[in-house]
């Protein structure tokens, strides 16, 4: 079926194809195949709506809104341009005040607000606004050092777009707050493969390898059963301690 629509130049069959993509989160192409269909015929009020649901799960609420409300106009009874309408609106408002929260660093309200935004949003497991909502929720999880919870949520942002940068930059944050440093290490040596002219990347890749070498070297600290900010008094203690209880 897939093929036989992609074959045909003809726009309502055109249109299906793209509502079909549109399940599953292919949102670049519904965009393209969509852009043909308004160049050539502006008022169409059906492809303005699938358009507009695409820009949508791109994340882009104002031209999404902007092109529901074309159809609407074009066509007062476009279902798929009045249904969505109230949910876009919805889902851009807990964003915007979600990403309000975190710059006020008042993360635990970020994370109640972005959890609100993806359970109206209900966007396909592809879809771009899937990947963004989720890792911006994961950004304010691990400011809370909830990293299980901001793994989690990486996860789910990286499945929706694999080349989600910045999930893979908070994943890696979060595991090395865990002491997985090897773990990052692995992810971070195949992003920096794939973008080692981003300098986020390289930076994190280079953190990577820097907590790798230094998880190998003795810990002394530890050793003596202290922590890393002690006194200088407090580590000759422990020294003397130590010394004590290995003496032959």
């Amino acid at each position: 079926m897939h093929a036989l629509c992609g074959q045909t130049e003809a726009v309502i069959a055109q249109l299906w194809l793209a509502r079909a993509e549109l399940g599953l989160g292919r949102c670049d192409q519904v965009l393209r195949r969509t852009r043909e269909i308004v160049k050539a015929d502006r008022k169409n009020s059906k492809a303005l709506a699938v358009r507009g649901r695409a820009l949508y799960l791109t994340g882009d609420y104002e031209q999404a809104v902007k092109h529901l409300h074309e159809a609407l106009r074009l066509d007062p009874d476009e279902q798929w341009a009045t249904k969505p309408l109230k949910r876009i609106k919805r889902v851009r408002d807990n964003a915007g005040a979600a990403k309000d929260a975190a710059f006020k660093r008042d993360f635990a309200k970020a994370v109640e607000l972005y959890t609100s935004a993806i359970d109206e949003a209900d966007s396909p497991r592809h879809a771009p606004l899937t990947a963004q909502l989720h890792a911006e929720r994961a950004k304010a999880s691990l400011r809370l050092k909830s990293f299980d919870a901001c793994l989690s949520d990486c996860q789910v942002a990286i499945y929706a777009q694999d080349d989600h940068v910045e999930a893979w930059l908070v994943k890696a944050s979060a595991l090395h707050a865990l002491g997985r440093h090897q773990d990052a290490m692995q992810d971070m040596g195949e992003l920096y493969r794939l973008y080692h002219s981003d300098e986020r990347v390289q930076s994190a890749y280079n953190k990577a390898q820097f907590e790798v070498r230094k998880a190998k070297r003795p810990d002394y600290y530890s050793m003596l059963g202290i922590g890393v900010k002690s006194s200088e008094s407090e580590i000759k203690l422990a020294y003397k301690a130590k010394a004590l209880e290995l003496h032959p």
